[in-house]
């Protein structure tokens, strides 16, 4: 079956990362095994269509964000629509920094928040396919000194959110502190006990997608990033998709911006420093 997919990241949400990377549509389609070859047309009718089905989608984000900010241009978002695996259509819209009015291109670079998930999700896939990764192993086994809790914790548990690790408190989201590496970013959580048994709820939890992107340096012997650059972006030809290290001068990257609660002004958001959450939300790319 056709595959049409259509993604937007935006800088205009109410939230303290300010950036985004959405799903939007995804029709149906089959699997296709890694090597074989993919045997799908678009015709110039089914492009249209997708594409106006994308302008549609802005004219109903536009629409939404004038009714509760005002028809102000204070927010930037850029689009893309694929289709049979190939980039039909993409444009940036706004601004990727309003003190200089920078306009948003297509080369845009936007904070992706938990997305990230779901790239390091593709990390632990490959090395489980490989067998260098077993799922229902402890994570102790790819990361030795992490403690042990009240009860054994397995990298699929993890994986899953049913592991009973905690998620953020108080202001640890906004944290400033610029780890050295995985390992060290975990000295946040890894003392504290779990929040229940293991596979007895489900909690959303970022610090164990912390603690998995370990675990994925214990099974790769190799980091994390280094891992997630050669055996995922590389691949996928992802040559967009890089972590947002503070340090470096990375082209295209955009400004941040936050509306605090109960307010309608746009401000810039507060300083952090993602280097304790590469994995679970730490990376910039565009559509």
């Amino acid at each position: 079956m056709r595959k049409i997919a259509l993604a937007l990241c935006t800088d205009m949400l109410k939230l303290p990362v300010a950036i985004l990377g959405v799903a939007l549509f995804l029709a149906p389609s089959t699997a296709v095994a890694e090597g074989a070859p993919v045997k799908c047309e678009a015709s110039r009718k089914a492009v249209k269509k997708a594409i106006n089905l994308a302008r549609g989608d802005i004219e109903k984000y536009e629409g939404k964000i004038a009714e509760q900010f005002g028809p102000a241009p204070v927010h930037g978002f850029s689009i893309a629509v694929s289709m049979c695996g190939r980039t039909v259509w993409s444009e940036g819209f706004g601004y990727a920094d309003l003190e200089n009015m920078a306009p948003v291109s297509v080369e845009t670079k936007f904070r992706i928040g938990s997305v990230s998930k779901t790239l390091t999700s593709a990390a632990l896939g490959k090395l489980a396919e490989s067998g260098r990764l077993d799922l229902d192993a402890e994570v102790q086994t790819y990361v030795p000194d992490f403690p042990r809790k009240s009860h054994p914790i397995t990298v699929r548990q993890v994986a899953g959110n049913l592991a009973g690790i905690r998620e953020y408190q108080g202001d640890e989201f906004f944290s400033t502190v610029n780890y050295q590496s995985v390992r060290d970013s975990l000295e946040i959580f890894e003392d504290d006990p779990l929040v229940h048994e293991p596979e007895t709820a489900y909690l959303y939890s970022s610090y164990g997608w912390n603690l998995l992107s370990a675990v994925i340096e214990g099974a790769a012997g190799t980091d994390y990033l280094s891992y997630m650059q050669d055996r995922v972006f590389g691949p996928a030809g992802m040559t967009a998709t890089i972590a947002d290290k503070n340090t470096q001068i990375i082209p295209h990257r955009t400004r941040f911006y936050h509306i605090p609660e109960d307010e309608t002004q746009n401000t810039n958001a507060p300083y952090v420093d993602n280097s304790n959450k590469w994995a679970s939300g730490g990376f910039l790319s565009t559509p």
